[in-house]
């Protein structure tokens, strides 16, 4: 259902990420999403769905990479006085919300 899905994309949790930041959620009130008219409202951004910046931009990451949600960094690297690396990101997945062939667009040709 909606809120296996939205768990599955991070919301509800903790995102890893060098500031703090609020939790996405998909529902405020316990068992908002039971009624369906609150589930179509969600769907498509509405009902009490709270969603933050970086939440929706991992879940356009995720699309945009096929499947895997990119672990955030809010620095790439850090150098030094002489200007080599001091300190370097690594690219990790968060997490595997779809499988890889189902956020690929399809063309009906």
């Amino acid at each position: 259902g909606l809120r296996q899905g939205a768990a599955a994309w991070g919301f509800g949790g903790g995102i890893p990420y060098d500031l703090s930041v609020n939790p996405s959620v998909v529902e405020v009130g316990s068992g908002f999403l039971d009624a369906p008219i609150a589930v179509a409202e969600t769907a498509f951004g509405q009902g009490q769905l709270l969603a933050t910046p970086v939440q929706m931009a991992l879940v356009a990451a995720g699309i945009g990479a096929g499947g895997p949600v990119p672990r955030p960094f809010l620095v790439e690297a850090m150098a030094d006085r002489d200007g080599s690396d001091a300190w370097r990101g690594r690219p990790a997945t968060w997490r595997r919300p779809v499988r890889p062939w189902s956020s690929m667009p399809r063309c009906i040709g």
